[in-house]
């Protein structure tokens, strides 16, 4: 939809979603690393997992943007693959730290 819709909409849609996705792991990463800072031990595969995410955030809004002006197909799923590792990893390591 966004590409017949063009780059307007497109920006509408990246800053309700993948932007709020990506300041979110942002903001959780940098939460973890304070913790740390604080004498919560066991915290920085986590923090560098969602820090990743947030990373392939601001690289997929580049990468839908073009694909929007350009109106040609993109395969996300590499990307999107790697986000949900870093998801997988960084709550496993999170789940160690907590649910023993």
């Amino acid at each position: 939809m966004a590409q017949r819709e063009g780059l307007a909409l497109y920006h509408a849609y990246a800053f309700a979603t993948i932007r709020q996705c990506g300041a979110n792991f942002e903001l959780a990463a940098t939460y973890l690393r304070w913790l740390e800072e604080h004498g919560e031990a066991g915290l920085t595969e986590a923090a560098a997992e969602f820090e990743n995410i947030s990373s392939s955030c601001k690289a997929l809004i580049l990468k839908t943007a073009r694909a929007v002006n350009s109106k040609r197909a993109v395969d996300f799923a590499p990307m999107l693959d790697a986000m949900a590792a870093s998801w997988d990893t960084g709550m496993a390591a999170l789940a160690a730290r907590y649910l023993h």
